[in-house]
């Protein structure tokens, strides 16, 4: 498939994830979704950090485009968000590795319906909490997990 062609698509996938598609717009994309691989990869990301740049590099190297999904406060709660989800979503959709950032629905299924990925991914030390057949699981390499974790870093600054 040509560049142009392959970037066409890719803005139209990205394009129906803000907005319905119809007609012509809706049709191509049927016809040609799978000639773009989608990834997948969600997170709280309240706390950015290199590890975090490193993985998102690391899913977006394996994919045509990359949909990071930010969970929800309810879903992290025990770990008292200093950004809201609007913040959250702000702040990875400055990234440069990530293609379309969208908020996570109540109901994990829907925003894995929504996206349709060709796969998963997850960080080293995150517990797979969704799958759906026919969809590669990818587990992210680790960045200095000894020192460059979330929790980590927020006992270091006294977050908890």
């Amino acid at each position: 498939m040509k560049s142009v062609e392959k970037e066409s698509i890719k803005r139209l996938y990205i394009k129906s994830l803000k907005e319905e598609l119809r007609g012509k717009e809706k049709e191509e994309l049927l016809r040609r979704r799978r000639s773009i691989r989608v990834g997948l990869l969600g997170g709280f990301f309240d706390f950015l950090h290199i590890g975090h740049i490193k993985a998102l590099k690391e899913a977006k190297d394996k994919v045509d485009v990359l949909v990071v999904v930010i969970a929800r406060e309810k879903e992290g709660e025990w770990k008292k968000p200093i950004h809201t989800i609007k913040e959250r979503v702000e702040l990875v959709s400055s990234i440069k590795y990530v293609d379309i950032v969208i908020e996570g629905r109540e109901n994990k299924l829907e925003t894995l319906r929504k996206v349709d990925p060709d796969v998963i991914f997850y960080g080293y030390d995150q517990e797979e909490f969704i799958k759906e057949e026919g969809v590669e699981i990818v587990r992210l390499s680790p960045y200095k997990p000894e020192k460059i974790k979330t929790t980590k870093i927020k006992k270091h600054y006294g977050f908890f």
